[in-house]
């Protein structure tokens, strides 16, 4: 495969842009919430600096600058037609005094950039030669701040093993093609995964590789696919290759971006006692044998100063949990009744009254459903006030006190504070809730307004991307009733006048409506729709964290 002629890395990312998002896990204030959880001190103001290496057209930066007035953010790439598309999309938004774009090759930073809180690099490590990545490791060495925490995805093996027989394969059957077309060589590796698995027997050992992952990926978008299957390089590592790496420009492995990922998960105590042992207490050895056991293909390593790692605390320190913040997507009570508890259910749920990896459903336990799949069952009046108020603060950011506010009226437990240490510890290492520290000031409202507002600078966002993205870093896509109305979310708009909107829209054919057996709808039925459709196009702002009070 190493023969195979592939273009030169920027003149890819010009013929084929990569879709330029928020990530979630790089955002700042989950890299200071996951450094407290290990006892770490980070910056305790929201006037933090950001280095991006890798930043495209500024999709992960410039949110950031949209939901902080006080932060400086800087983001490098090498693609011209990227960062000009950035540079555009931030005057349009008024942002140049907070965040800037510099085209340039990341080995080619300058001392003077000074020294930042947070340095991100999302999906570029295992996509440059080894002489790039060495100078992102020597820029987070050389740039970080004594206290400053660091961010680099990549793809690692073992899991990236059979998924290189997926892009070798797009390799070889696009070699002869003319590099700079990047869409009909998409298109043609895609065909030539599919030809191979039409050609091959379904027990065969080359369907039995690549089956899972590409039934996974093949509806993923060409951007993706051909930065990951078509890219001019692409190299995976082994976890204690990447920190042994780390350790030689002095720093330091902390903990995977999203800390359940750093933890034993579904395992007897036996066992686990057995893989702590043959870890010797280390770490990184830990993480690389749990590498192996759940066949990682991708990490979202945080760093650090090796000078900081004495303050380290694998052990989760209760108090952490009085200064954290909390979110969880949805929280739904379920009812349940007792039955035959079948070894599938057991293994799916998690109780609150065991021990990490000794899940258990009850007959007569009361179960919440954490992000629409996630069981917890608890057998516990306490526990239940608990979980029971953890829902309904969902989709809300909270902190433990507003937990325990609820959860007093509910129970009058003299321990809910340590239960509620133990719970947050477990759904925090279970990765059911995410944790946050230094979120904008400046919070969502969960009501819907009679006048709903959006800020203006959100909407523009929109206008100019096509996306939105939240306070906490996610991406939402808008549905044909949200697109028609998002721009008359100005808080001056009544719910009455944006369904007067919605019929217009209706009346200029810009809207079907159909009913279930898929036929256009009845005239007398038409406003009723719309006004169903209005009531579930704000809700999904809301909920998405998108609406605000004026």
């Amino acid at each position: 495969m190493k023969s195979v002629q592939i273009p030169s890395k920027s003149e890819y990312y010009d013929s084929l842009p990569y879709e330029s998002y928020s990530f979630p896990y790089s955002h700042p204030a989950r890299l200071s919430a996951v450094a407290r959880l290990f006892s770490l001190a980070t910056p305790k103001n929201k006037k933090f600096r950001v280095l991006e290496l890798g930043a495209a057209s500024g999709g992960n930066l410039i949110p950031l600058a949209m939901y902080y007035p006080d932060v400086e953010l800087v983001g490098i790439d090498y693609s011209t037609v990227q960062v000009e598309q950035g540079q555009k999309l931030i005057q349009s938004l008024g942002l140049e005094d907070r965040v800037q774009l510099l085209c340039q090759s990341i080995t080619d930073i300058d001392k003077d950039l000074g020294k930042f809180d947070y340095i991100v690099s999302h999906g570029v490590y295992s996509w440059v030669p080894t002489e790039v990545q060495d100078a992102i490791i020597s820029t987070i060495q050389n740039h970080l701040k004594p206290k400053g925490v660091a961010y680099v995805s990549y793809n690692v093996y073992p899991g990236w093993k059979r998924l290189e027989i997926i892009r070798d394969m797009m390799l070889y059957h696009t070699r002869d093609m003319n590099e700079n077309k990047a869409q009909e060589r998409m298109a043609q590796g895609r065909a030539i995964v599919d030809f191979i698995r039409n050609m091959s027997h379904e027990k065969s050992g080359i369907r039995q590789m690549i089956d899972a992952p590409w039934d996974s990926l093949r509806n993923k978008a060409d951007s993706y696919l051909g930065h990951e299957f078509l890219e001019p390089v692409n190299q995976p590592c082994y976890f204690l290759d990447f920190s042994e790496k780390l350790n030689a420009h002095k720093l330091a492995y902390l903990a995977d971006a999203e800390p359940s990922l750093s933890f034993i998960q579904d395992m007897p105590e036996d066992k686990v006692k057995e893989l702590i042992a043959a870890s010797r207490n280390n770490q990184v050895m830990l993480e690389q044998y749990l590498d192996f056991i759940y066949f990682r293909q991708f990490r979202k390593s945080l760093i650090v100063h090796q000078s900081a790692t004495a303050s380290i605390q694998r052990k989760i320190n209760a108090e952490v949990f009085d200064a954290l913040q909390y979110s969880v997507n949805s929280c739904v009570e379920e009812q349940i009744t007792p039955s035959n508890n079948s070894t599938e259910t057991q293994d799916s749920t998690t109780s609150v009254n065991q021990s990490l990896g000794t899940p258990t459903l009850a007959p007569e336990g009361r179960r919440f459903i954490f992000n629409q799949s996630q069981p917890v069952t608890t057998h516990n009046d306490a526990d239940y006030a608990l979980l029971k108020s953890i829902s309904e603060l969902a989709p809300r950011v909270f902190n433990k006190a507003a937990v325990l506010d609820l959860a007093s009226k509910k129970s009058n437990d003299s321990q809910l504070g340590l239960r509620l240490n133990n719970l947050l510890n477990r759904l925090t290492l279970s990765g059911y809730i995410e944790i946050w520290d230094q979120l904008p000031t400046k919070a969502p409202t969960f009501d819907i307004e009679e006048q709903p507002f959006m800020p203006e600078v959100m909407r523009r966002y929109y206008q100019e991307t096509g996306h939105l993205s939240n306070y906490r870093h996610g991406t939402s896509g808008l549905n044909i009733i949200q697109k028609e109305i998002i721009h008359l979310l100005d808080g001056e708009h009544n719910q009455k006048q944006l369904q007067a909107h919605l019929r217009q829209a209706y009346d200029a054919e810009r809207i079907r409506l159909l009913d279930q057996d898929n036929q256009a709808l009845t005239k007398d039925k038409v406003d009723d729709s719309l006004a169903s459709h209005l009531r579930q196009a704000l809700e999904l702002f809301k909920l998405n964290g998108l609406l605000y009070k004026k």
